[in-house]
């Protein structure tokens, strides 16, 4: 007899199991840990049914619900969510992009099989044909990450051989000169004359030319920066400043409080390393890093990636991603400035070298001009702002 399947979004091992005692063997259940992996669950397991949490690596319930209802073939299929976000701004948002039901953790067991299964009555939910059967489905998680093509490994290493001469440059050789006819008698002047103009040899016309071999010249080296530059993605102030005062001394800083603008400024500034937060606005810190992975430009740039949330299973993510260090916080800047450290004195480390340069005005510096705004004449702080940004224009020109 089939059974409704369900397929369960959650990356707590605990509560999954949880969740699996409470429903089977009345249902058939599958697991995804994120909504990125439940995205391609679901199109190969065709569930009758989701749960879904919301606070998840990589893709959050959020999004997931998004691009889900974006796909007309599971626009009929139910979605439960189950979290610990039990605002009532929380649970009308899960209401508005479509749940059919919201659970809060953590749950009872005996009510939410209830609750359940009067949704699964009221829904009229019934086992569909299914293509494969849950023993065949596998995680997709490391196929989505589709990274660039490898670079082949290195071959082992064998004897040099000498490699041939190259043939120098063909020099086209002059004709051989005519050998001089005998004479019986003394010859005239002007039969010598005549004799001198037949010959090639006395016309710079007529002379062959001999060619040189041309040798293109070196292209100029490019010059290398003069510091690693940084790009810092976190969304809270206090991090960003701790951040920036702690390393200003000794790398270049490019901020971004979001996913969305880390990806404009990498392109137009192209760091040497990235800093990225976990949970970030407009796009996390596990769906940047897969972007970034995906680019070719900077898929072998080192990340180091910085989370409030390190569980053994959110790094395990990170690794599968391709990060380079991971930091809980909260962090030290000593911890932070050794990572850094480390990288850089890697023999694979190389510092992005076409670039443009980056000037930035921060916060604390525009507050300092708006002081002396209010306390000076207008012609006066017009001429400091001026001397500001002249100075300014100096230290990079030099």
């Amino acid at each position: 007899m089939e059974k409704i399947r369900v397929l369960i979004l959650e990356d707590d091992e605990d509560i999954i199991d949880l969740i699996r005692s409470v429903l089977e063997p009345g249902y058939e259940c599958f697991v995804a840990g994120n909504g990125l992996e439940g995205l391609q669950q679901a199109a190969e397991g065709e569930p009758d049914l989701i749960i879904c949490d919301i606070m998840m690596p990589v893709m959050d319930g959020w999004e997931f619900m998004k691009q889900l209802r974006a796909r007309p073939e599971f626009n009929a299929v139910p979605v439960v969510f189950l979290s610990a976000l039990s605002k009532q701004e929380h649970i009308r948002n899960g209401y508005n992009l479509g749940a059919a039901f919201y659970f809060t953790k953590p749950i009872d067991p005996a009510r939410f099989k209830r609750n359940l299964d009067m949704l699964v009555r009221e829904q009229g939910l019934h086992p569909r044909p299914k293509r494969k059967k849950v023993a065949q489905l596998k995680t997709f998680f490391i196929n989505l990450l589709d990274p660039p093509t490898p670079i082949p490994a290195p071959t082992p290493a064998v004897a040099p051989t000498l490699a041939p001469t190259p043939a120098p440059a063909l020099v086209t050789p002059p004709p051989p000169r005519p050998a001089a006819q005998p004479r019986h008698g003394r010859q005239s002047s002007a039969d010598a004359e005549e004799e001198k103009k037949a010959d090639p040899f006395n016309d710079p016309e007529k002379r062959p030319k001999t060619l040189k071999p041309v040798h293109p010249p070196k292209p100029a080296p490019k010059p290398t920066p003069a510091r690693v530059r940084l790009l810092v993605v976190e969304d809270d102030r206090d991090t960003a400043q701790m951040v920036r005062s702690g390393l200003s001394d000794d790398y270049e800083i490019v901020e971004a409080p979001d996913g969305i603008t880390a990806i404009e400024r990498a392109v137009r500034y192209k760091p040497d390393i990235f800093i990225i937060d976990g949970m970030l606005p407009r796009m996390t810190g596990y769906q940047l890093t897969v972007m970034l992975k995906k680019n070719r430009e900077f898929f072998r740039s080192p990340i180091i990636f910085i989370s409030g949330k390190a569980t053994q299973r959110d790094q395990q993510y990170t690794q599968q991603l391709g990060v380079t260090r991971f930091l809980a916080k909260p962090f030290t800047m000593q911890q932070l400035g050794q990572i850094l450290k480390d990288i850089c004195a890697q023999s694979d480390f190389v510092m992005q070298t076409d670039r443009i340069a980056y000037n930035q005005f921060y916060l604390e510096q525009f507050q300092r001009l708006e002081t002396h705004r209010s306390t000076q004449a207008p012609a006066t702080v017009e001429q400091m702002e001026k001397q500001h940004l002249e100075n300014k224009l100096k230290k990079h020109l030099t």
